[in-house]
C-alpha cells in the first residue's frame, strides 16, 4: 500500500474504533463470530487492524476457542508479519483496552461507515477518472452516467448490511387483528356512484384513473 493510500484511508479511518472490535475479539471469540458476519478484513482501513483482523481468522479455522495475546504473537511471528501488526507492545495495548458490550454495537456502525465512506470515495474516484477517458470520444454521456449510478448502487446494497434485518412480519397479527374490528366501506374517496364506487373501491389519491372501452360503448356519456 502505497502512502498516498494510506492518506486517504486516514481521512475516514476512525482507529479507535477499530481498535476497540479488536478488543472485543481479544475478550470474547464470540464477538469475532458476530463481526465475521458483518464485515472483513478490508473494512479495517489501518493495516495493522486489518492484518489483525485476518490473523483471528486464520487462528479460528485452526479451531481455536479464544483469541489469546501469546497465541496471536506466535501466530504473527510464525508468518513474519508481527511488525505489521504494530508489534508486541500495539498488540498489548489492544488486548489491555477497556471496553464495554454497551457500545459494540456503536463501535461496529462507526467502522462500517468509514469504510463505506472510503468506498464511495474510491469508486466516485475511478469514476472521474473513467469520465475524463471519454470526455471527447467513447461512451456516450447516458453510458458514463449509467456506470456511475450502477457503481453506486451496488455500493448501497451493501452497505444495507448495516442494519438489522427487519422482519415484515412483525405485528401482523395485531394489524388484522384491529382492522377487523373497523368496518371500511370503501379504500379511496367516493365518485358519487355507489355501483362505480363497489367496483373500483373509490378513486385513490395521486393516481391517474383511465377511462377507456371500444368505439361506441358509451365513454362520453359515462363522463
Amino acid at each position: 500500500m502505497d502512502n498516498k493510500q494510506v492518506e486517504i484511508k486516514d481521512l475516514f479511518c476512525r482507529p479507535v474504533d477499530e481498535r476497540a472490535l479488536l478488543a472485543f475479539c481479544f475478550r470474547d471469540i464470540g464477538h469475532y463470530y458476530t463481526l465475521s458476519s458483518k464485515l472483513t478484513e478490508n473494512d479495517f482501513l489501518r493495516l495493522e487492524h486489518s492484518n489483525l483482523f485476518t490473523i483471528f481468522g486464520a487462528i479460528h479455522k485452526q479451531g481455536a476457542s479464544s483469541f489469546d495475546l501469546p497465541l496471536v504473537v506466535a501466530v504473527a511471528q510464525e508468518l513474519g508479519i508481527l511488525n505489521n501488526l504494530g508489534g508486541i507492545d500495539y498488540l498489548q495495548s489492544i488486548n489491555n483496552m477497556l471496553v464495554s458490550d454497551i457500545n459494540f454495537d456503536v463501535y461496529l456502525k462507526n467502522v462500517l461507515q468509514a469504510s463505506t465512506k472510503y468506498k464511495l470515495y474510491c469508486i466516485l474516484t475511478d469514476n472521474i477518472s473513467f469520465i475524463a477517458n471519454n470526455a471527447k470520444d467513447g461512451l456516450e454521456a447516458s453510458d458514463l452516467i449509467g456506470r456511475v449510478e450502477t457503481n453506486i448502487l451496488d455500493l448501497s446494497t451493501e452497505s444495507k448490511a448495516i442494519k438489522e434485518p427487519i422482519n415484515l412480519g412483525d405485528n401482523v397479527r395485531e394489524l388484522i387483528e384491529s382492522r377487523r374490528h373497523i368496518k371500511v366501506e370503501m379504500m379511496g374517496i367516493s365518485t358519487g356512484f355507489p355501483i362505480l364506487d363497489k367496483q373500483i373501491d373509490g378513486l385513490i389519491p395521486g393516481t391517474l384513473n383511465i377511462i377507456a372501452a371500444r368505439l361506441k360503448m358509451g365513454k362520453s356519456s359515462f363522463l
